[in-house]
């Protein structure tokens, strides 16, 4: 049996706290639901999270920022291009990734983020080569984004796309195949 004492302190209690509580939910309730719903945020986010991904060479993320729908330039589908992306990160100890002069133009569903990419890190002579060809390249990355759902955060990368990136003749993502003479 509780004693009186205990049972007058767990009124009291919620007689107190909970409205204070339900007030403070009302309170944020607006911030957070502008915070998380905000397609603009969500997809900085999202592009952001991409370049993190590549730089701690974490394919699954990448596979999970990739729309299924994904195809690039070059012909990759989702799956090939995370193939390429691990061939061309895994000559690196240490790789970093900064965009410069970043834009992003929404309408709607769809994005497109443009940006140069300045690529820095240590590694293998082939890493100084990739280091080498995308800091040289003058021409912007596009990333092409769609939303998927109704969901904030469900926008996708669809497409990657550089007019001046040529691969090397033969390459085939995942086998290394055609790395060893880079363009």
């Amino acid at each position: 049996m509780a004693s009186p004492t205990f049972t007058s302190l767990s009124s009291r209690w919620r007689r107190f706290a909970l409205p204070v509580i339900g007030l403070l939910v009302l309170a944020l309730l607006p911030w957070m639901i502008f915070r998380w719903s905000n397609p603009d945020r969500q997809l900085s986010k999202k592009q952001t999270a991409f370049f993190q991904a590549l730089e701690h060479r974490r394919a699954s993320n990448v596979e999970d920022l990739l729309s299924l729908t994904y195809r690039d330039q070059w012909q990759f589908d989702r799956k090939t291009a995370v193939l390429a992306m691990e061939d061309a990160t895994s000559h690196f100890f240490s790789f970093a990734i900064q965009p410069i002069d970043l834009t992003t133009k929404r309408t709607g569903r769809e994005a497109v983020t443009t940006a140069r990419l300045q690529v820095s890190g240590s590694g293998s002579p082939l890493a100084g080569e990739v280091i080498r060809q995308i800091n040289t390249l003058r021409t912007p990355f596009v990333f092409t984004w769609k939303r998927e759902s109704i969901w904030p955060s469900s926008w996708r990368l669809v497409k990657i796309e550089n007019a001046a990136l040529s691969l090397p003749p033969g390459y085939e993502p995942g086998s290394h195949r055609g790395l060893k003479s880079l363009p």
